[in-house]
């Protein structure tokens, strides 16, 4: 007895010592690990084990808000990095143009220098046989008038051939000069010219200089703006990931919170967080709210916790006891539909008659509540989204039939779409639509805060 009372004793102190010093719970990284979490839950009330998981839940949403925000701020950043860059990318562009088309210039003119350099060498040489002809003719002219007159008269056999030569002379000697003068007027002319061109083409070189160093620089800031935009890309990459790690805890966590509430004790049935992650996977391809799909099968089988306690004995609805459980034109189809999924159809549970709400035959099947031949009318159209034979008490496969059902029957963005749809699928009234409603406030609820009301929970599970 003493051995007793001590190691009572002992465990008492044990547990004191642990809600001592999970009291100040912080939510962190390591404190709302799954073993940690195991581990405090283990030695706290349940309601205490919720709170820490809660506020785990807050951490995990709040740090997955920041790196979106860490994401969003890169992707702006690389975004006004890619305009500059295209900017700086233009620019060069724009200066490889220059600078090829002032190269071509350059070309043109050190064209126009080489020509006019020959040109001035042409005239050059053409001056110096003027100069040579006229220096000959001018020691003639010389010779002549050294001559007297008497020599002159004596070496002509006749007077005008005389004085012809001496016309002829000197018409000759002024033509030339005339020339001479023309020529080194051009010399010069083009000796100018060439300077000229020399000096354009000194001055588009100097151009083109300057345009190289810009578009170096642009290019070497173009450089460094690449290694930034490929930092920034790392970053935003690196924030994505964080931000997905936190947003997968944050789904542990919030599944964790509603299996604590008792939603998974079925082994047959998902867990609350499994069966929002499948709504909001078939939203997206249907098109139907995934908190009012998922309200529906709440109201119909608690989230398929309870698909019926009813059993039919043969192809005539009746149970094995003899009462009606069934119409005999659901029994065959049913029977069938167990067949190809491989069940025992005399130990499946389909829904009970409810004749309080006029419903004197049951017969609903699964976790979505389809009759047989509604099932086979949607049966194509589920497998299509599937790729396999649909299982009415397969819960993905339900919820691609309610959903389509829903869809079907007006379940559109707006409350009277739904309300109707709902009112459609239960096949009447009975304030069917406005409990469906309430359920779908408390699931969007949870979907857009991550918290539910205990009301909330007591309506849903």
């Amino acid at each position: 007895m003493k051995m007793l009372k001590t190691t009572f004793l002992f465990s008492c102190a044990l547990l004191l010592i642990a809600s001592t010093a999970w009291a100040a719970f912080v939510a962190d990284d390591t404190n709302c690990k799954d073993a940690n979490i195991d581990a405090i839950c283990k030695t706290v009330e349940q309601t205490q084990c919720d709170s820490y998981m809660k506020q785990c839940l807050a951490f995990f949403e709040a740090k997955a808000k920041i790196f979106d925000q860490g994401a969003k701020q890169a992707q702006g950043q690389a975004k006004t990095l890619k305009n500059e860059i295209g900017s700086l990318q233009s620019k060069i562009s724009k200066l490889d143009n220059e600078i090829s088309k002032n190269n071509i210039l350059v070309k043109d003119l050190s064209l126009q220098v080489n020509k006019t350099s020959a040109s001035i060498s042409e005239a050059s040489f053409k001056i110096e046989d003027l100069r040579q002809r006229l220096s000959v003719l001018l020691r003639e002219i010389q010779q002549s008038d050294n001559q007297s007159a008497l020599e002159v008269f004596l070496s002509q056999n006749d007077i005008n051939d005389i004085a012809d030569e001496l016309m002829a002379l000197e018409s000759f000697s002024s033509q030339n000069k005339d020339f001479l003068e023309s020529a080194v007027d051009l010399k010069d002319y083009l000796q100018n010219q060439k300077v000229k061109l020399s000096d354009q083409k000194d001055k588009l070189e100097d151009v083109i200089e300057v345009k190289e160093d810009l578009k170096e620089q642009n290019q070497a800031l173009k450089k460094q703006k690449d290694v930034v935009l490929k930092t920034t890309k790392q970053q935003e990459a690196e924030f994505l990931k964080y931000k997905t790690q936190a947003e997968v805890e944050a789904a542990k966590i919030r599944s964790r919170i509603f299996e604590l509430a008792g939603v998974s004790d079925s082994t047959k049935a998902p867990s609350f967080g499994e069966a929002l992650a499948i709504a909001q996977k078939v939203a997206t391809q249907i098109g139907v709210r995934p908190a009012f799909v998922l309200a529906i099968f709440a109201q119909e089988t608690r989230i398929g916790k309870n698909v019926g306690k009813c059993y039919i004995a043969g192809a005539n609805g009746l149970s094995a006891a003899g009462k009606k459980v069934m119409r005999p034109n659901q029994a065959a189809p049913f029977i069938e539909i167990c067949k190809a999924a491989g069940l025992d159809f005399t130990k499946t549970p389909v829904s009970c008659p409810a004749p309080q709400i006029g419903c004197t035959y049951g017969g609903a099947m699964g976790p979505a509540q389809f009759m047989p031949t509604t099932w086979n009318l949607f049966k194509d159209q589920i497998s299509a989204y599937v790729g396999h034979a649909p299982n009415p008490w397969n819960f993905t496969d339900a919820m691609y039939a309610a959903s389509l059902f829903l869809k079907d029957a007006g379940a559109n963005a707006n409350a009277y779409g739904e309300r109707t749809a709902a009112k459609r699928y239960f096949g009447g009234d009975y304030g069917y639509p406005s409990g469906v409603a309430a359920k779908a406030t408390c699931i969007q609820t949870f979907i857009d805060t991550g918290t539910m009301s205990a009301s909330c929970q007591a309506k849903l599970f």
